[in-house]
């Protein structure tokens, strides 16, 4: 018997040498065996599609502000997204980077300046007539106009100057849209703080058939008012501007990337938080029928019916972590968007074998879900617990089954074997590794209505390859649509998306069973293969490497939102989850799991953005319509017990392409408060809590800042800040604050103070930025953690060695009391540090890329330890992965 010996640690499953054979499909136990199979009639129906057409109204129209150069003034006219109509800028209005990478945005001074339309096609533009629905649309950001009302706010759009009109502006802190006619002003606000430096989203509706004025921000956030102008028309206004009203009225101190009128209501959001998270599968409690508990949860999948139903999937191992043996299929359900779940449900018992990589599909013209699953029996393998490595037989091998539900998973049909249409005994010299995670169907194209789901297989040289396996039935029958052993790409692990013209996207897991040599790091340990509408190879050979997603060798998952229509924010985008950690064992590397966006079916993407800070594996992802996506996820806590947990993180797409993990811009006091406690702002809101004596004070722009007296500073817990604050080898990182100080300005570094921190003294690795003899000064300390799981455990960050300490200081001194603006961080591209202060830049090199990662709390104002303290007012401080 020839005996093939892998190690399963990162490959996810043995292989047979050769087909196996089954006599009759398996008689494992289900919730339910009198659902019907699938049926076997053609599948005529194709998936419904959400328009996503860009086309506006009549009427309508749109500034993306595209074209300029970043640092340069605009010049004295700006045409519209259609080169139809053009607005005057006034002098004083420069090019920022945008919102996105290679985007351009208006910064806007705060002086009065700003973007006018006005001329004889004025009212065709600008008018409301009586009855109009209409939506303004923007994105922006702002650090400013974070109180004093009317006095203190930023216009984004107004027309109209004390009388019949209407306005967008921001307005203590939060936004405020006004409608006004001749006999009736209405009004809507939404509280919820922008004024926090990061890019927001913000429409502001009058649904005139409602009756009603509406706000909603990032896709998560609304409010309502009553329209007492509805039915009433708003003419004769005057011009209409961006950024500032007249007479230097309101102006915008920010940049705005996007900013449209559309003459439509548009569809509105729900309440939803921008990230938050709930366990699902926890090892060692959920029931096994017949008693005891599954040890290990792994193997994530989840799809959402057409009834908003969410069915996640996952692998119930029932004795130990291991790959092989009694391992089962399990199910959750919610039916509140993923905030609550039903207890588990066993969907395949299959006695001591072990039933794997569930891939379920949803058809959403029928509301079925199908199930495929892989059988494996119980002496193909034996494991050892300890580092998971599998010894595997060739014989009896792995069959496939296909389950379906038409009740959202409550019950399950008989399996049907499909194990000859899913295997080609000819080109294979094994069975196929299928997903994992959960398959599509497709929406446009040929094969529209088809279902389809990746997976990988060998050659009988033993070369891997990538392939598609379609139903067009429903999932009554399956057929292998294509495949290759052609690549530069060691395929394991797959994952597929459908773009918006038919195309697909397969990407696929590296798999490297080397050590790692940088140059295949720099290379990447992903694949991407693009297959046509009429899923035929675009590309010879098939699969590249990318080094867009750089990370472990280890499974992600791709999946394309279709987009709300008429919803700033909730566009078609496909997002990949993915961890992105570079240092440590394979188990530890296995961490920072990210989100990274593309709107532009994956032409183009946004960096990732930190949706897991600590440890984190295998994922899946699901669209929860109305602009929101789930995200499931092997995660475990600090105690190190990898693979127990699978928690389900929900969040707001619209945000998920602004770097910022976190801003503080104090805007939660007014001057003169205590400010004992701080909240942040991003999708991690870490909270601060003050040793000494912090107090409000007066900021620049209408603002709040934070008055540090040398004696105080403010700071999370250690375990609020954990991971999210920290950098891999290839991270960059940005650091900003705004501050005022007269103090600093000599005494080396006993009398520095600090802005920002997360070390104390003498630690390392660790990054500060403080005021330092008059000048601001930067420095970050990186250490070699190659061998070590540094900052996803407490304490593994201590004793490391091989660090590099290196600093850049501003030429400019700031201790003079005025307001000065700070950008600092580490730029891993170019290989340097950077500070731009007040917009003048100084860079350092350093020799190589390591972590900077430990065990410290963040602090303002101070070392975690008290050194360093700062004395001066703190605006506006934040982070973010760049």
């Amino acid at each position: 018997m020839k005996i093939i010996a892998l190690s399963l640690l990162a490959v996810g499953g043995c292989e047979p040498a050769s087909k196996p054979t089954r006599d009759a499909p398996g008689t494992h136990t289900t919730p339910s065996s009198s659902t019907p199979a699938p049926s076997t009639a053609p599948h005529t129906q194709t998936t419904p599609t959400t328009p996503t057409s860009t086309a506006l109204p009549a009427g309508s129209w749109s500034f993306a502000f595209e074209g300029g150069t970043v640092g340069d003034p605009l010049p004295a006219t700006v045409p519209d997204d259609a080169g139809a109509i053009v607005a005057a800028a006034d002098p004083g209005l420069a090019w920022v980077d945008g919102v996105l990478p290679g985007n351009v945005a208006v910064a806007f001074p705060g002086s009065g300046t700003g973007l006018v339309l006005d001329g004889p096609d004025l009212a065709d533009l600008a008018d409301l007539a009586a009855e109009q629905d209409v939506r303004i649309e923007a994105t922006f950001r702002t650090a400013a106009h974070g109180r004093d009302g009317d006095a203190g706010r930023g216009v984004l759009v107004a027309r109209g100057e004390g009388g019949p009109g209407y306005e967008l502006a921001v307005v203590d802190g939060g936004l405020r849209f006004t409608v006004a006619t001749a006999s009736a002003t209405a009004e809507v606000s939404l509280p919820d703080l922008v004024a926090d430096g990061r890019w927001h989203r913000v429409t502001a509706a009058r649904d005139a058939a409602a009756g009603e004025l509406w706000l909603a921000l990032d896709g998560r956030r609304l409010a309502t008012a009553p329209d007492p102008t509805a039915g009433e028309a708003v003419t004769d206004a005057g011009p209409l501007h961006i950024g500032a009203l007249v007479g230097d009225e309101g102006p915008l101190r920010g940049a705005i990337d996007l900013v449209r009128l559309v003459r439509a209501a548009g569809a509105r959001p729900a309440e939803a938080p921008e990230r938050e998270v709930v366990t699902v599968f926890q090892g060692r409690q959920e029931p096994v029928p017949g008693g005891g508990t599954y040890d290990t949860l792994r193997i994530p999948s989840i799809v959402r019916t057409p009834t908003g139903a969410l069915l996640a999937f996952a692998e119930g191992r029932v004795d130990n972590i291991c790959d092989f043996g009694d391992i089962d299929v399990v199910m959750k359900r919610s039916l509140d968007g993923g905030r609550t779940w039903e207890p588990v449900q066993q969907v395949v018992d299959g006695g001591t074998d072990k039933i794997g990589n569930p891939i379920p599909i949803v058809d959403e013209a029928t509301g079925r879900v199908v199930l495929v699953t892989t059988h494996t029996p119980v002496d193909f393998a034996t494991c050892t617990t300890t580092s998971n490595t599998c010894t595997c037989a060739t014989l009896p091998g792995t069959t496939f089954e296909v389950r379906t539900s038409d009740d959202d998973g409550l019950t399950w049909s008989a399996p049907v074997d499909v194990t000859d249409a899913l295997y080609d005994d000819v080109a294979w010299r094994s069975a196929p590794l299928l997903g994992p995670s959960h398959g599509i169907q497709l929406a446009a194209g040929p094969e529209a209505g088809a279902l389809v789901f990746s997976g990988m297989h060998r050659a009988p040289d033993g070369k891997r390859g990538g392939h598609l396996t379609i139903s067009r039935d429903g999932g009554a029958t399956w057929s292998i649509q294509v495949q290759e052993t052609d690549s530069p790409v060691n395929v394991n692990e797959t994952t597929a998306a459908e773009m918006g013209d038919g195309s697909v996207l397969v990407n696929a897991r590296h798999q490297l069973d080397v050590p790692l040599t940088p140059e295949e790091n720099a290379l990447g340990l992903r694949g991407e293969g693009w297959l046509t509408p009429d899923l035929q190879w675009r590309d010879d050979p098939p699969f590249a490497r990318t080094p867009r997603f750089r990370g472990p060798v280890v499974h992600g998952t791709l999946l394309r939102h279709v987009g709300v229509a008429d919803r700033l924010g909730a566009e078609p985008r496909v997002v990949f989850t993915y961890p992105a950690g570079e240092h440590g064992t394979n188990f530890g590397r296995r961490h920072d799991l990210r989100a990274w966006v593309s709107v532009d079916d994956a032409g183009s993407w946004a960096e990732g953005k930190r949706i897991v800070p600590g440890w984190a594996a295998y994922s899946d992802q699901v669209s929860l319509g109305d602009g929101a996506e789930g995200v499931l996820v092997e995660v475990t806590d600090d105690s190190g017990e990898y693979y127990r947990r699978i928690d389900f993180v929900r969040l707001a797409t619209a945000p998920l392409d602004d770097p910022t993990l976190v801003a503080w811009s104090f805007e939660d006091a007014r001057p003169g408060d205590d400010l004992a406690t701080t909240t942040g702002s991003g999708p991690y809101a870490v909270p601060l809590a003050r040793t000494g004596t912090v107090t409000a004070v007066d900021g620049q722009d209408r603002s709040t800042a934070a008055h540090f007296d040398g004696a105080s500073k403010l700071c999370s817990t250690e375990a609020d800040a954990r991971g999210i604050f920290d950098a891999d080898p290839r991270d960059g990182f940005v650091v900003e604050a705004d501050f005022r100080t007269e103090a600093h300005g000599a005494g080396d570094a006993a009398d520095t103070g600090t802005l920002a921190s997360k070390t104390v003294v003498g630690s390392e690795p660790a990054w500060w930025l403080r005021v330092e003899d008059g000048h601001v000064r930067f420095l970050v300390s990186a250490c070699d953690a190659d061998t070590v799981n540094c900052g996803v455990f407490p304490g593994n960050c201590d004793g490391l060695t091989g660090c590099e300490q290196v600093a850049v200081l501003s030429d400019a001194e700031v201790s003079d009391g005025a307001w000065h603006t700070v950008r600092a961080g580490r730029d891993a591209e170019r290989g340097e540090l950077f500070l731009v202060l007040d917009g003048v830049e100084q860079r350092a090199a350093f020799d190589v890329l390591e972590v900077v990662k430990n065990d410290e709390p963040v602090c303002l104002g101070a070392f975690a330890d008290g050194a360093r303290a700062f004395e001066g007012d703190l605006d506006r401080v934040s982070f973010s992965l760049r």
